[in-house]
């Protein structure tokens, strides 16, 4: 996320908001004004001024130092004379590392500086509690500590500070004492760090490196400055640099700024972050390496913080600007339905399928038909809304139409039944039969999910109220247009449903489920209670088949003969039903067509075929008759 110019990577954000953040601090950060303090070859170089021994060239710090030591210089003693000078006052990025934490018992640093700024300062930002501090040798455990850590002792105890290559020995090196090594080893093992305030070729960088276990699961960052080309040595470090901003290689006000804004940051409050999520979601969107871009992908890591981003964000080049930074392909995965998911759900249904339905079918389009189901309902809610759907106009309904068809889940919930027959109805208003078509087919098809037997209940009867809705409102105002269409497509319907049963072996003599609970093909008391979808669908066939049989009778006398020897007993059934309410054939030619159509001592057909002959029977030819009464007397056929 970019901060104040700089581009801080997720997992350091991260740790600091979980509190596994532990600020690295060396002599940078006490350099700049008001204090002033000199770093350890600055430290070096006075000592070397006031006790008239020069540093050899080449002639490493802390070998100087134990040089003097061992010359009888009181090291230790004149190095906390320079570091507690009179008026000595923190800089602000003393504040500032401390404000990353908040509450003072939030506090995590650790510090090779002696100096006591850290505590002044905190001193001042927690009046009341001041964190815990640490100093060398008696230090905490690496991995969980609270407070503020003096790795090489401070001030306060001269004798115990690490300035020369044996207390650096002690300190790292040795077995009995190392408690520098044992507490980093434990501190990086189970933190993320941040090195503030040091350069790679820092003294004290060639004993801590060595003493960093593997990185892990952890990282560690440092931040340095853009102009001192040190990222290659920190990458071999194994340390990850992150770039402030540099006038030239000696600036360092951008690290006091940046961490002025990484404090601002970390501690702003849900309020503040909502009117700046919502400022930013409010305008156009930003260009990718912008600031206000790494707002909006902060926003997107929180359900609560994308909550404020879609409550203001009502443009539609949102959409693909957000596809383009991966943010929406959570909508398009199968899976549990996160509160991630649901907010961006929400927001591209409600917001745009309406308003801007080209924007978020070519989204759609991009992703190729892959689709979460929360997506998918909340989709088929906002277009299927009764007011909403009248803004749209016949194009737009028939491509929402084709895409919710051609996408529905596996489990489709009955107030998604409610929206689609809903939709129904705007695509018989505005004469898009072939939505209708394509509405109906999703309806109808059969579904083999398995579900609590009252869930099923209740579905079931919900299911059937909207599918009798929308054949009553929309497909049956129609008929004249999709009447050859619609039986066709029932046939299929029926037919999948046979199929499935046949499978399932749930079939007794020949006779599925569907047409044992179906007492009669024309309306029956029996039926009047039956809640299941089959029941529509037959009243659907039916009703098709006697329009066609008024108003296309060779059509209905071609389905007849193709289906009176189905292996479906509903099929057979609807066409010995439909032969006999044909007022263009005379009673013989229906009794002859039931003799050479039908068994006529069928038990699933039993019904329909004494129906029909029922009303053909007393107007039929003595001869026709008496045909008849032979065939029935047979028997039952084996």
């Amino acid at each position: 996320m970019k901060i104040g110019g700089v581009d801080f990577p997720r997992p350091l954000l991260e740790a600091l908001q979980k509190g596994h953040l532990v600020v690295f601090a060396g002599a940078g950060v006490s350099m700049g004004p008001p204090a002033k303090l000199p770093d350890f070859k600055r430290l070096a170089g006075q000592l070397a001024t006031d006790t008239g021994h020069p540093r050899k060239k080449g002639e490493p710090v802390d070998r100087f130092l134990g040089r003097l030591k061992i010359k009888g210089v009181e090291v230790h003693q004149q190095v906390a004379k320079i570091l507690q000078r009179d008026g000595l006052e923190p800089t602000d990025l003393h504040r500032n590392l401390l404000r990353l934490y908040g509450p003072p018992d939030g506090v995590r640093i650790a510090t090779t500086n002696f100096d006591l700024l850290f505590e002044q300062s905190a001193a001042e930002l927690f009046p009341s509690a001041t964190p815990r501090v640490f100093q060398a040798p008696a230090l905490p455990l690496g991995s969980r500590f609270r407070g503020i850590v003096h790795l090489h002792g401070s001030v306060d105890e001269p004798d115990e500070m690490v300035l020369t290559h044996l207390d650096f020995g002690h300190a790292y090196l040795t077995e009995s004492d190392g408690w520098a090594r044992r507490f980093l080893v434990d501190l990086f093992a189970n933190n993320t760090v941040l090195f503030v305030g040091y350069s790679h070729n820092d003294t004290i960088m060639t004993y801590l490196t060595p003493s960093l276990p593997p990185a892990g699961d952890h990282w560690r960052f440092a931040l340095i400055g853009e102009r001192r080309k040190e990222r290659d040595h920190w990458h071999r470090m194994g340390v990850v640099p992150i770039e402030f901003p540099q006038e030239d290689a000696d600036d360092f006000s951008g690290l006091d700024i940046v961490v002025d804004k990484l404090a601002k940051h970390a501690q702003r409050t849900i309020l503040e972050w909502r009117q700046l999520i919502s400022t930013v979601a409010g305008g156009r969107p930003p260009i990718v390496d912008d600031e206000n871009a790494s707002i909006v992908n902060h926003a997107m890591s929180a359900p609560e913080l994308t909550r404020f981003f879609t409550e203001a964000a009502k443009r539609p080049e949102w959409i693909e600007w957000l596809r383009q930074q991966g943010h929406l392909d959570c909508l398009f995965t199968y899976g549990e339905t996160t509160q991630q998911v649901a907010e961006l759900a929400l927001w591209l249904a409600e917001e745009f399928a309406i308003a801007h339905p080209d924007a978020v079918l070519a989204l759609l389009e991009q992703y190729r038909g892959n689709i979460s189901v929360k997506l998918w309902h909340q989709l088929a809610r906002s277009v299927g809304n009764r007011e909403a759907s009248t803004l749209m106009d016949t194009a737009t309904v028939s491509k929402w139409v084709h895409f919710l068809t051609t996408s529905m889940p596996p489990r489709v919930h009955e107030y998604t039944i409610e929206f689609l027959s809903e939709l129904a109805e705007t695509s018989s208003r505005l004469g898009a039969l072939q939505s209708l078509l394509q509405l109906y087919d999703a309806m109808a098809k059969p579904s083999h999910e398995v579900r609590p037997i009252q869930e099923y209940s209740n579905y079931a009867t919900k299911y059937q109220h909207y599918l009798k809705e929308f054949w009553n409102k929309s497909l049956q105002p129609n008929l004249e247009h999709m009447a050859w269409t619609l039986l066709e497509r029932t046939t299929e319907r029926l037919a999948e449903r046979y199929s499935s049963a046949a499978a399932w072996a749930t079939l007794y003599q020949g006779i599925d489920p569907d047409s044992f609970g179906r007492s009669a093909i024309e309306p029956h008391r029996q039926d009047e209670h039956n809640q299941g979808s089959v029941n529509t669908l037959i009243d659907i066939a039916r009703e098709c088949l006697e329009w066609l049989a008024a108003n296309d009778p060779e059509y209905v006398g071609s389905w007849c003969n193709r289906f009176s020897s189905s292996e479906v007993p509903l099929l057979r059934r609807l066409a010995i039903h439909a032969m006999s309410t044909r007022d263009d054939l005379s009673p013989d030619h229906k009794i002859n067509w039931l003799l050479e159509r039908c068994d006529l001592n069928e038990l699933a057909a039993r019904h329909e075929i004494f129906q029909a002959a029922k009303a053909a029977y007393p107007q039929a030819s003595p001869h026709r008759r008496a045909d008849f009464i032979e065939a029935v007397s047979g028997g039952p056929s084996t």
